[in-house]
């Protein structure tokens, strides 16, 4: 212990022997002052007795006897209290800096249980539990500081940001750790927040950009999109705008909307990630709408072009129909879901011929999750395919060409409804 901390600890030791004296003092005052009365009424008692048989006569004396105790202690007694009121809540204040200092720190409790040892990380350990109890009744009175105490000790032993974030997602993996690993990995995020870390920056301290296969393949990926997603929380449209980021920094990658939108629909399987993935999912759609992308290209950038008949399969599909809805959802009631599925199914006429987007359709209507899309989209083909292309609007009469056709067209060129002039 270094010498400034000693000479600390010797003025607390003085401190605390002063307000213990002075507690004893007035605590010895009080009961002075009450054993002086209990002696004077003792004799008074013995003198009454002595004179009279009479026990209205020693109630009255008691009486007064009590009174002259009450006016003779008064001011004695009070000085006690207010003393004792006083010097209590010093003493309180005085005992919690006292036990902090003379406590284990966060750092040495660590060391000590020899956390930092454990193979696969501290949360593998059993006495991990016991670590974050101590640190947390060191700071009972504020549970964030002790966390943000908790994380320093963890980020001083793992220093590479990478490696801390791993050992923390895994944490959340474990049921006993889940809810301790999660506020770490919020103590994490705010600390980038305030260092004014850029979503970049963030992006290569946890190594996504070296991740072999990409950064989809890495398991810490969640918590840069947490990052991204709170760095922007005051903007208005905190999604379309955290979405934009992120796809600003993957844009480096083939196919970031494939990518992008498979990890989401995967997040959004999981119940404490399902509404941060929806909100995104919804995002990027909306993202390719400002883009005016149209029906076509977007079905190939999220490569169902390469699905084959197992179209309904691909959970990308769904993404694919949530765009090509909000795409048309500036439209009336009685028109909006109709224009929808007709853009789908003259979309879908530019991939499959008639033979293979029927067997389609009805393998989507055994999936119960698509039945209603499906048996929606097989409708328009029945009950004459001749009929309702002549119903079609004419600007999706397109997909009526021949089934060869999308072999020679670029999706990023077919119209099938234009936007609207802004």
């Amino acid at each position: 212990m270094s010498t400034k901390s000693s000479e600390g600890q010797v003025f607390y030791v003085k401190m605390l022997v002063f307000f213990c004296a002075l507690l004893a003092y007035s605590g010895s005052s009080v009961v002075a002052a009450q054993s002086s009365s209990v002696i004077h009424n003792a004799h008074g008692l013995d003198k009454l007795t002595a004179a009279s048989s009479s026990v209205s006569s020693i109630k009255r004396h008691l009486r007064s006897s009590a009174d002259t105790e009450s006016g003779g202690c008064f001011i004695l007694r009070r000085l006690g209290i207010s003393l004792n009121e006083n010097v209590s809540k010093v003493v309180s204040d005085f005992q919690e800096s006292w036990g902090r200092l003379w406590q284990k720190s966060s750092d040495g409790t660590f060391k000590d249980l020899k956390l930092h040892k454990t193979k696969g990380g501290p949360f593998e350990n059993s006495k991990f539990l016991d670590w974050v109890t101590y640190v947390e009744s060191l700071y009972h009175k504020s549970l964030a500081d002790a966390y943000k105490a908790m994380f320093s000790t963890l980020a001083r032993r793992y220093k590479d940001a990478a490696d801390l974030t791993r050992i923390l997602v895994e944490g959340k993996n474990i049921e006993s750790t889940r809810s301790i690993a999660t506020k770490l990995l919020g103590v994490q995020v705010q600390r980038w927040i305030k260092k004014g870390k850029s979503s970049e920056q963030v992006f290569r301290l946890l190594n996504l950009d070296k991740k072999e296969g990409g950064p989809f393949e890495s398991q810490i990926l969640m918590q840069w999109f947490d990052f991204v997603y709170l760095d922007y929380k005051a903007y208005p449209s905190t999604p379309r705008k955290a979405i934009n980021v992120m796809m600003s920094t993957l844009e480096r990658r083939d196919k970031p909307d494939a990518i992008l939108a498979r990890f989401l629909m995967a997040k959004k399987e999981i119940e404490r990630t399902e509404d941060i993935a929806s909100e995104m999912l919804n995002a990027q759609a909306r993202r390719w709408i400002d883009d005016e992308r149209f029906e076509a290209h977007v079905f190939t950038s999220l490569e169902l072009d390469k699905t084959g008949d197992k179209l309904f399969e691909n959970p990308l599909f769904t993404q694919w129909v949530n765009f090509v809805n909000l795409r048309f959802s500036h439209l009336d009631e009685a028109n909006k879901a109709k224009e929808a599925n007709v853009a789908m199914f003259t979309t879908l006429k530019l991939f499959y011929t008639d033979e293979v987007l029927t067997k389609i359709l009805d393998g989507g209507m055994k999936i119960p999750a698509t039945r209603d899309i499906a048996s929606k989209l097989k409708a328009i083909i029945q009950p004459s395919k001749e009929d309702n292309w002549v119903k079609m609007p004419a600007s999706h009469r397109f997909g009526a060409l021949s089934p060869d056709r999308h072999q020679t067209i670029d999706p990023k060129n077919v119209v099938v409804v234009p936007y609207p002039e802004k």
